[in-house]
Formats: structure tokens, C-alpha cells, sequence
């Protein structure tokens, strides 16, 4: 069974929650293979990009007191860079 999430969801996740936006709008997300509708998905407008923007900037500055230097992402290797999407998904 298939349940196609997609064209039921008109919410953007931001700062961990489900929220509408500021518009209130929506638009179809068409399909490059096919050119039919695959969803409708939210018309953000400037405000909600930057309280996404505002949400990333907290959730990193929460999540770079819980790794130590040698752990920054620019300089781990592949091993290093799982475990820190493990403990982040543990949160």
C-alpha cells in the first residue's frame, strides 16, 4: 500500500513544526517526467524564509556545543559525519 503524503501535506516543517504560511497560499508542484501535479505545497513568502532561517541558525548553535573540535563537520570523514547524524537524530 502507498500512501502519498506529498499531496496531502500544504505545511513547511520549520524550527520543529508543522506551519502554514504567512500567506496562506499554495501552488502545484508539477511533475518534470510527467507534467501532472504531484502536490501542493505552500507559497512561502520573505517572512517565513527568514524564520526558517532564524530555526537553522538556533538548531546550530544548540547542536555545536554537543560535538568536540574534532568532530566540525568540514573536516570529518564519512565515519565521523554518520555518527553525528546519529546523535542529532537522537535529540
Amino acid at each position: 500500500m502507498t500512501v502519498d503524503v506529498a499531496s496531502s501535506l500544504k505545511k513547511m516543517f520549520v524550527d520543529g513544526k508543522w506551519i502554514e504560511s504567512e500567506s496562506g497560499k499554495t501552488f502545484d508542484a508539477i511533475s518534470p517526467a510527467t507534467g501532472k501535479t504531484i502536490a501542493q505545497v505552500p507559497k512561502g513568502t520573505r517572512a517565513d524564509a527568514q524564520r526558517a532561517v532564524e530555526a537553522a541558525h538556533k538548531a546550530r548553535g544548540a547542536m555545536a556545543g554537543r560535538f568536540s573540535a574534532r568532530y566540525r563537520w568540514p573536516q570529518a570523514g564519512d565515519r565521523s559525519r554518520c555518527s553525528i547524524w546519529l546523535v542529532a537524530g537522537s535529540t
